[in-house]
Parts: structure tokens; C-alpha cells; sequence
């Protein structure tokens, strides 16, 4: 599949779910520039239009934390399907993409220069490198400096997104040459640049009375919302009233 002239004729069937969050720019205009979120002020806005109306009084790194989630799992769906499924590479860098939000800051679209092109040969890391270090890195940076959350959380609720959707994605068309890359990704400790891979072993699976567990390596920080429960794969105890809870 070499020339696909708009994205609406992959996201079909049981993909549908997932279309329309990548849009063409030509299409559908952006309302900002991808760059513009790594603008402290104008990310500040977001989050704290997202926090006011889904977390008022929250702590900020909760607030920015559980933002980023909501982020990666508009941008995480189609970007490894057109990767895995489509075998194509989407220009996802925050200098090539525009971007929209809802009325309380929270990622409704991303809006491409184009459909990607097509991945060939290309290796593990290559494959992978625009959505790391032009749009996760960044964006991670940047919530970092605004809400004093963890890059390390960032990059984990990346890899949460990222090994959930490889999954569901490798459990409909089996071991693709891109879904074996995305697993050769979330495996290795160390990039071609001899740097930790920020994406290594998001989550691990344990047994639990013989029933695979999914359980995140770091947790997402929405512990610092007291009114909001532990998620299902987090990795700290339980709190007390939460035990026994499903």
C-alpha cells in the first residue's frame, strides 16, 4: 500500500472506533500548531481547564499525569495502525502535526501533513524514532516544567498505551513484521544512541492464581487525587478502603 489518498478508507469496520482522531490537515484545519503545547502558558491553559473541570483542587502533577493519558490514547490507536496494521509511518512530530482540543483542554485530534508513507526495511528504532523523540520527549519536557510531574510517569504513560494498543492489535493479526518491532522496542534497555530506552517494559504480566496480571512499572501518580481509586494495573498496594473492591 504505497499511495492512500486520505485516512478515512483505513479506519473501518472494527477500527472505526478509532477514525476521525487522525484527521488531514488540508481537510480539517488544526486549531493550534503541535509546537504551540510546548508552550508552558498555553500547555498551562489546558491542564488547568482540564483540571478545573474534571479534578477542581487537584494536585497539579495528578492533573497533568492523568492528562497526558487521556493524550496518548487519542494518539496511540491510529498511529500503530497505520504502523502495525497498514505498515506505514505517520508523521506524528509535534513540528509537523496540528492539533485540537475539547472546551476543557482535553486532545481531540491530531491533524497530519499527510497519510505517512510507507515503512519498508526500516529498523526497530527508526521505525519508532518521530513518535519518541519529536512528540513523547517533548511533550514530557514540557509537562514536566509546568507541573513538576515526572518525566519517568510521562514516558510510562506512553508505554502503557502504546503495549495495550500493541496488543489488542497483535492479538487480531498475529506477530506482523511491525507488531515484532514494537515488541523488539518495548524489550530493549538501551537505544541505537547507547541512551536508556525511555519505553522499556512499560508493563509486566504476574501471576495471580494462574490468571495473567497487568501491572504498570510505574505508577500514573493519580494516588495524589485522594478522591480518585487506584487504576486496575497500578503497582502500589492497595489503599485500605479499596481492598476487597474489583
Amino acid at each position: 500500500m504505497t499511495d492512500i489518498a486520505d485516512l478515512t478508507t483505513l479506519f473501518t469496520g472494527p477500527l472505526a472506533p478509532h477514525a476521525g482522531k487522525f484527521l488531514l490537515a488540508k481537510d480539517r484545519p488544526p486549531q493550534m500548531a503541535g509546537t504551540d503545547i510546548l508552550d508552558p502558558w498555553k500547555l498551562s491553559e489546558l491542564i488547568e481547564s482540564f483540571g478545573a473541570r474534571h479534578y477542581p483542587g487537584g494536585d497539579r502533577r495528578a492533573i497533568a499525569s492523568i492528562w497526558s493519558k487521556a493524550h496518548f490514547s487519542i494518539l496511540m490507536p491510529p498511529y500503530l495502525i497505520l504502523s502495525l496494521v497498514y505498515d506505514r509511518i505517520a508523521n506524528v512530530g509535534l513540528d509537523e502535526i496540528g492539533l485540537s482540543f475539547g472546551v476543557h483542554g482535553d486532545t481531540q485530534h491530531l491533524h497530519l501533513p499527510d497519510t505517512g508513507k510507507p515503512a519498508g526495511n526500516v529498523g526497530t528504532h527508526d521505525r519508532f524514532a518521530g513518535l519518541m523523540d519529536q512528540h513523547i520527549a517533548p511533550l514530557a519536557n514540557t509537562l514536566n516544567r509546568i507541573s513538576s510531574i515526572s518525566r519517568n510517569v510521562i514516558w510510562s504513560n506512553a508505554g502503557n498505551s502504546f503495549e495495550l494498543t500493541l496488543s489488542k492489535i497483535e492479538k487480531a493479526i498475529g506477530k506482523s513484521r511491525g507488531v515484532v518491532q514494537a515488541r523488539e522496542l518495548l524489550a530493549i534497555r538501551q537505544l541505537p544512541n547507547r541512551k536508556a530506552n525511555p519505553l522499556a517494559e512499560p508493563v509486566r504480566y504476574l501471576k495471580n492464581e494462574d490468571v495473567d496480571c497487568r501491572q504498570r512499572r510505574v505508577c500514573c501518580a493519580r494516588y495524589l487525587i485522594p478522591a480518585l481509586s487506584l487504576c486496575s494495573s497500578c503497582p502500589l498496594p492497595r489503599r485500605p478502603d479499596e481492598r476487597g473492591s474489583s
